[in-house]
């Protein structure tokens, strides 16, 4: 009697995402229908599982702790001593790094604010999806997309959530907090001096970028150290920055 006997072993998904499971199951052909004795299977060539029992565990899974292809093998012995096995592979993809630019604000508050994805692709595999939260609440405009413009009416502090999704369906997510500030001036300078007098002033201003001087009315310096040195007239006069 010629026994025929043949395995196929399956996966869940060809491909995962790194930290899912690798679920894998397996059938068998045999003619005449004789029951299986034993198994054993292997990840790159480690040994998993086994059975001496008719009663064959499967499906099955397995956790890869690395990125990249992996392997099962499956040996499969059926009673009347005939063996047979299979190899499959599987890739563990890398997940997406999650990445926002920092908030870009023009102006003054009220004003809108730019935030745009800074995401890679560590496998290659395109992402296909952006979920924004901001501050607890999901935009309504631009929500789905790599860049949208949100509304920002008071100084504070704002935390921007991003999760990606790439075309594998594997999710990455990073938060950024971000301090929108507004430029408060202050300045010191002495309040009396002599006619002619040469005096120094100091830049006191905080949240700025750039500043200006004007004595009397007319711009004097766009000086953005914060000292330097002005000369006095006879006559009473006003600084201000």
């Amino acid at each position: 009697i010629v026994n025929y006997f043949a395995i196929e072993l399956a996966f869940g998904r060809d491909s995962i995402c790194h930290g899912d499971t690798s679920q894998f199951s397996w059938t068998h052909h045999s003619i005449p229908d004789i029951l299986l004795m034993q198994y054993y299977y292997e990840a790159d060539n480690v040994l998993l599982g086994y059975s001496y029992e008719g009663i064959i565990g499967n499906p099955d899974e397995h956790f890869f702790e690395s990125t990249g292809t992996h392997s099962i093998f499956l040996n499969v012995t059926n009673a009347v001593g005939c063996e047979v096995n299979t190899t499959k592979t599987v890739y563990v993809a890398p997940l997406p790094e999650a990445g926002i630019n920092p908030i870009q604000v023009e102006g003054c508050v009220p004003t809108n604010a730019i935030l745009s994805d800074a995401s890679t692709s560590i496998s290659g595999v395109p992402i296909v999806g952006y979920n924004w939260t901001f501050n607890g609440v999901n935009p309504s405009a631009g929500n789905g997309q790599a860049t949208f413009n949100t509304y920002i009416d008071t100084i504070g502090s704002y935390t921007t959530t991003l999760q990606i999704t790439d075309a594998l369906g594997c999710v990455s997510s990073t938060t950024i907090q971000s301090e929108i500030v507004e430029p408060i001036a202050n300045f010191e300078a002495p309040l009396i001096t002599c006619n002619n007098a040469i005096f120094t002033t100091a830049n006191l201003s905080t949240n700025y970028t750039t500043s200006a001087w004007y004595f009397n009315g007319q711009l004097l310096s766009t000086n953005n150290e914060g000292d330097f040195l002005i000369h006095h007239p006879n006559n009473p006069n006003v600084l201000s920055y």
